[in-house]
């Protein structure tokens, strides 16, 4: 995961990631956890929530691996130069079956990064990322909304999100607003935009 950090309360009470074993990065800051920020140990949930009646469950607790990678600030900014780190820190790991979530989006290409997912698709590491958000906007071509980066590489999986019903999501969620999940070119796969998870704290 490459993402604002993990809670230690949720290491220290057990309730997850499954898998992750202190294996982390602290590419923006002086430790791998977040003090500030929900995002990632939400991310954090979403994934490796363990199946233990503690919390909610995760898509994937058979994991062998989870590590964390700290790119985002308490505040939530995201540097592009962590997230090229990280990139390049998991291409270095040797994990099987190796996936990275980054769940964050710039509207600029930064050659730092585009370099970085081209290491690691190299190495053979799955990336996906989210298409992103209409309250981020990139521009658009051809009538059609240009989703953020990393996504909009063509080694990157991308992702937008949708409603139970299977419309893109428009809705208000605290804390983000309403917004409305983009769709527009280079989007190549939708999942559920919304999932209970990990609280922070």
């Amino acid at each position: 995961m490459v993402d604002g950090g993990l809670d230690m309360q949720h290491i220290i009470s057990g309730d997850g990631p499954v898998g992750f074993n202190g294996d982390c990065l602290f590419a923006v800051t002086s430790t791998c956890y977040s003090s500030g920020n929900a995002h990632g140990p939400l991310v954090a949930g979403v994934i490796a929530g363990r199946d233990n009646d503690q919390g909610y469950i995760g898509v994937a607790t058979a994991l062998a691996n989870f590590a964390s990678v700290k790119v985002a600030y308490d505040n939530g900014a995201v540097d592009p130069g962590a997230v090229a780190a990280g990139l390049e820190w998991a291409a270095a790991t040797g994990y099987p079956r190796h996936i990275v979530n980054m769940s964050l989006g710039f509207c600029d290409n930064y050659a730092i990064i585009a370099n970085a997912v081209q290491l690691a698709a190299n190495a053979g590491i799955l990336m996906v990322a989210p298409v992103g958000n209409d309250n981020y906007s990139c521009g658009s071509a051809g009538g059609l909304p240009m989703i953020n980066y990393p996504a909009r590489y063509a080694e990157v999986i991308a992702v937008s999100g949708t409603t139970e019903d299977d419309t893109f999501w428009g809705q208000p969620r605290t804390p983000c607003g309403t917004v409305v999940s983009l769709h527009g070119l280079d989007a190549e796969l939708a999942a559920p935009y919304w999932s209970y998870s990990m609280a922070l704290g």
